[in-house]
């Protein structure tokens, strides 16, 4: 298992690699087509669905392991009360 294998590279190309595995996994393609139809502004996802399945990937465990849910962030500016 060669977990640090994209360590060292320039930024750019740990960037592909990054976008390359998350692009691949089934949960976050699932994970994004269904934020798309919720219409939010300004969505990301976040957190450990994105670390958990880069780590998954690097050490070979099933899409979807140890992740309990999906965190999904976004900013509407149309109502900025308290």
């Amino acid at each position: 298992m060669d977990h640090l294998r994209y360590s060292g590279l320039p930024l750019e190309e740990q960037r592909a690699a990054f976008l390359a595995i998350v692009s691949a996994d089934p949960l976050l393609c699932d994970a994004v087509a269904r934020a798309r139809t919720l219409d939010l502004p300004d969505w990301l996802v976040v957190s450990g669905a994105l670390y958990n399945s880069i780590w998954n990937h690097l050490t070979g465990k099933p899409s979807g392991y140890g992740i309990k849910d999906v965190d999904l962030f976004y900013f509407d500016d149309s109502d900025l009360s308290y």
